[in-house]
């Protein structure tokens, strides 16, 4: 399908000068004589230095959205997969401190061709597709390492790639759906059936996919959005 994008202190303390005024006497000076004032002692500005800008240090993905996070655990900014997918990617590029590698990928089966934008472990998956809120995202991303630019990769279950399969579906029994050994579907979220004459019968709903491709009870990918057709 053509993809149209459619509906997503410095506190400067000023130095204080000081004005020390001479004592006015109230007898008369000597004729011939200056009137002398002393000087107003000047203080040097004093101030406090700006707060160094907070950086990121790891990035959260949910069903719904991507959040960059700092050191203390403070979102910098939080993102939908419904914006546009240039801004995103500006963001992300702002966040790892590298530009990513933009290539064209095949489509096959229910994923459509489109343009990956890679950092080397993460990448933003931009198919194309027709963009339509709340069903089809304008983007996906694929996480396929830990760590990225040094910045961590998690689901917000905290699951990460290269954890214990097992353990992650151990983990979360009420809320995966599992398909054998893979994949498990940590975060669900239901969508609003189809409008008439949509020409599907289901109620569909995205998910974040945690993936063991090689069936070796290691998370190896995880995916967010990941749509789901009813299977």
């Amino acid at each position: 399908m053509g993809k149209s994008k459619r509906p997503t202190c410095v506190i400067a303390a000023l130095g204080i000068a000081v004005l020390v005024l001479a004592g006015c006497s109230p007898f008369a000076e000597p004729s011939g004589q200056s009137s002398q004032t002393n000087s107003p002692t000047a203080q040097p500005p004093t101030g406090t230095e700006s707060p160094a800008p907070a950086t990121a240090a790891s990035i959260v993905f949910s069903v719904a959205s991507i959040q960059i996070v700092d050191n203390s655990g403070a979102v910098l900014s939080e993102h939908d997969y419904f914006e546009p997918t240039a801004d995103v990617v500006a963001v992300l590029t702002d966040a790892f401190g590298t530009e990513p590698t933009a290539s064209h990928y095949d489509g096959h089966a229910d994923n459509p061709p489109g343009t990956s934008y890679d950092w080397g472990g993460f990448a933003v998956q931009d198919g194309e597709w027709t963009t339509e809120a709340p069903y089809y995202s304008e983007f996906y991303v694929l996480l396929t390492a830990e760590t990225v630019g040094g910045l961590t990769l998690s689901t917000s279950d905290g699951v990460s790639v290269g954890d214990s399969f097992s353990d992650v579906a151990a983990a979360h029994p009420d809320d995966v759906q599992s398909y054998a050994d893979g994949p498990l579907q940590l975060e669900w979220t239901e969508l609003p059936k189809f409008p008439e004459g949509y020409g599907i019968e289901i109620v569909p709903a995205l998910s974040v996919l945690v993936i063991d491709s090689e069936h070796n009870d290691v998370v190896s990918r995880i995916i967010a959005p990941a749509m789901n057709w009813g299977a």
